[in-house]
This record gives C-alpha cells, sequence and structure tokens, in this order.
C-alpha cells in the first residue's frame, strides 16, 4: 500500500493537513515537504519565488461555508457560464443573509452582490457529487440522480437533499450524459441522460476493500482511478489501476498497466485528461506526485508541479488551484497558487494569493475557466471569496 503525501509530511503540516485533506480541498503537499527529507526522492515542485499575479477579489460571502465538514473526494464547488459565476455552498450563518441550510449563489464576473438561485430545504448543510452549468442550466449529480433547472428561474429553486450513495465516488459528464461510479466492496459505473430518462449501468463488478480516486472525461470513454484488495487480511496486496471504460458498454481495459498508481484509499486528487495524456497520482517509493501519463505506449511518467484537489480542463490546458508553503519549516504559512500544466519543466504558476498563517486559514474549494479568465472560490476563515486570476 502506498503512503500518502500528507502522511509523509506530518511532521511539517500534522493534523492540520489531514483535516484540509479530509475536505477533499487542499490534497497532497508532497513536493513541498519531501525535499527536507533526507534520503528522499526530491519532486519537482513550486516555491514561493515562482509566485506572479494575484487574486482580485469578486465577492465575499460572509459566515458563509463553501467546504462541508463531510465533503468527501474531489470536486469544484465553482461553475461559469457567460458572464457570471454560479457557486455552490455548503450552509451558512444566519447573519450572512443566505439560506442556512446551503444551496447556489450566483454572482457577476464583474463583481457584486450574490444572488440566490436556489435554495437547500430539509438540512442542515447541503452539497452534491458534482455540480456543473450548460447552456444556460445547472446540473446537479450525486449517485445517478441528475437535477437540472434553469439558471434564471424566479423564485429560487428549492433542492432537495441529495444523499451520497457510498463513501467512496467519483463523476464526470459531458454534453449529454453525467456518469457516476461508486462502490467499496463492488463497484458500479453508470450513466444518466442530462435531458431526462433512466439511467444505465455502464459496469458492475466486486471491488474487494476497494476506493476510488478521480474520473475524467476522454471522449468516447471514462478514465477512472481504482483501488482494491482482493485479500481481507490487514497487510494484503492491494492492486491500483486507472481503467478505461468506454461509454458505448464495451469492456474495460487497465490504462498503462506499468504505472504504479497511486492509493487512491490514502489520498483522493484528481484525473485529468488533456486531450493526449493522463495527469493523475502515481507512487513513486511510497510517495504520491501528480505526473503526465502518455495512454499508449511505455514511455517515462513525467513529473508536474501541479497538485491539490481542484482542477479543471480547458482545452488541452489542466488548471489547479492548491497551497504553495511560503514559511520556514517549522511554521504552516501558505499561499493559495493557481497554476498551469502548461510550460516546462513540469507546469507554471499563474497567479498566487496573500500569505496566510496557517494552512486552515484559507482552503481551496472550486476553480472555473474560459478562454478568457481564471476564477476561483476559496474558504478563508469563517467566509467563502470568490476571486479573478490576475495574472
Amino acid at each position: 500500500m502506498s503512503v500518502s503525501a500528507w502522511t509523509r509530511c506530518g511532521n511539517r503540516w500534522g493534523g492540520a493537513a489531514r483535516f484540509v485533506c479530509a475536505l477533499g480541498a487542499a490534497g497532497a503537499l508532497v513536493a513541498s515537504c519531501s525535499s527536507s527529507n533526507e534520503g528522499t526522492p526530491t519532486f519537482p515542485a513550486f516555491v514561493a519565488e515562482d509566485c506572479r499575479g494575484g487574486l482580485v477579489e469578486l465577492a465575499r460571502l460572509k459566515l458563509t461555508f463553501a467546504v462541508s465538514i463531510s465533503r468527501t473526494g474531489a470536486g469544484s464547488n465553482l461553475a461559469l457560464e457567460g458572464d457570471t459565476l454560479f457557486m455552490m455552498y455548503a450552509f451558512a450563518a444566519t447573519e450572512s443573509g443566505l439560506p442556512p441550510s446551503g444551496g447556489i449563489v450566483a454572482v457577476p464576473v464583474a463583481g457584486g452582490d450574490a444572488r440566490v438561485v436556489a435554495a437547500a430545504q430539509d438540512t442542515s448543510q447541503w452539497g452534491a457529487g458534482s455540480f456543473w452549468v450548460s447552456g444556460g442550466r445547472i446540473y446537479l449529480q450525486t449517485g445517478s440522480a441528475v437535477l437540472s433547472f434553469p439558471v434564471d428561474s424566479p423564485p429560487p429553486a428549492g433542492l432537495p437533499v441529495m444523499l451520497a450513495p457510498a463513501v467512496h465516488s467519483a463523476y464526470a459528464h459531458d454534453a449529454e450524459f453525467g456518469y457516476s461510479a461508486w462502490g467499496q466492496n463492488s463497484l458500479l459505473i453508470m450513466k444518466t441522460p442530462l435531458a431526462g430518462g433512466e439511467a444505465t449501468v455502464l459496469a458492475d463488478e466486486p471491488l474487494p476493500d476497494g476506493a476510488l480516486g478521480g474520473m475524467a472525461d476522454a471522449g468516447d470513454a471514462l478514465l477512472l482511478h481504482v483501488r482494491w484488495s482482493p485479500d481481507s487480511v490487514y497487510g494484503g496486496p492491494t492492486f491500483t489501476r486507472v481503467w478505461r471504460i468506454p461509454k458505448d458498454g464495451g469492456p474495460r481495459s487497465d490504462v498503462r498497466p506499468d504505472i504504479v498508481w497511486a492509493d487512491a484509499l490514502a489520498l483522493v486528487q484528481w484525473l485529468a485528461w488533456d486531450g493526449v495524456d493522463i495527469l493523475g497520482p502515481i507512487n513513486v517509493q511510497n510517495y504520491a506526485v501528480i505526473a503526465r501519463v502518455p495512454a499508449a505506449g511505455t514511455s517515462a511518467p513525467e513529473y508536474v508541479k501541479l497538485n491539490g484537489a481542484v482542477a479543471t480542463r480547458r482545452g488541452d490546458e489542466i488548471l489547479s488551484f492548491q497551497m504553495v508553503a511560503t514559511g520556514p519549516v517549522q511554521t504552516n504559512t501558505i499561499r493559495l497558487l493557481v497554476a498551469s500544466s502548461k510550460g516546462a519543466p513540469g507546469g507554471t504558476v499563474i497567479a498566487c494569493g496573500g500569505e496566510h498563517a496557517s494552512l486552515l486559514h484559507a482552503v481551496p474549494a472550486g476553480i472555473a475557466a474560459n478562454d478568457g479568465a481564471i476564477y476561483v472560490s476559496y474558504q478563508e476563515m469563517d467566509d467563502t471569496v470568490i476571486a479573478r486570476v490576475a495574472p
């Protein structure tokens, strides 16, 4: 079994890192930490000196929480449609002026007050497995259930509780379907028509002691990071793979079985497809590091500096929203960082936020982009901030 990056970095980040990773918001900080340990491999990493640009605040939602304490897995709570940003939040204080049980707000990209688009009902905090906006409609998916409604339908839509079907789940979507995968001792992968109709099964098979990492849309197929252990005895053999699951229901296959992919049970991070290569976590001497892996052939992976649990695709580019350590080893000071998979070696920094005294003071929550701009959302103490990336 691989040792997760935040476990290896425990001496530096301690319980705070484990808490942030449990929220699925900060992800691994392997590259920031491994270079300080003697005898361990050194991976390419962003450093504070790489930072340029900034995050221009568009809206601050007081006493509003973008990241739920019960949230697991990787995902983004931010979506972009035209000149409007849409953000899903988990819950809010009564004094915030927003529905306290959670919901979705809209904010103009030019800045301004947040408008409530939808409000959760009959729950203390709310969330969905996957959230996106397309063609003037908001889509929410948890399990195989897809909920859809217009972005501008007054009054605000009421959001039912969407119960997660299992601890381990992953999501992807394209223009026609929402895709879901979940399981622990068995794996079920389904596709649900966005226009309405019954979900169909793409895969249904045993996955003993299983866990799922990220899932990515790769055109005519899905890519899914899986982990399982056929021996129920503690310490038994563990297998990690990236599976290619055809959308037409054809048989799945292993993608690059020669690669030791990271253990999805120990560390949940995003998996991405840029049109040519897979970007995802691999295991190197019991360290998890994000790498660019050619889908065909046997050429060696290329380590990249992107990290964290919040990322999005823009054409052939992967954009990540992560953290970089800024202070001495004995401190927890960090800056939020937006990076691109383009540029050598291993990607480039687009912009950074201000310095924070602890990695619990600023938690990445979402990222959205179009051809002209990038936007992010993050938890800053008791507030949620939506910001524009200014390179």
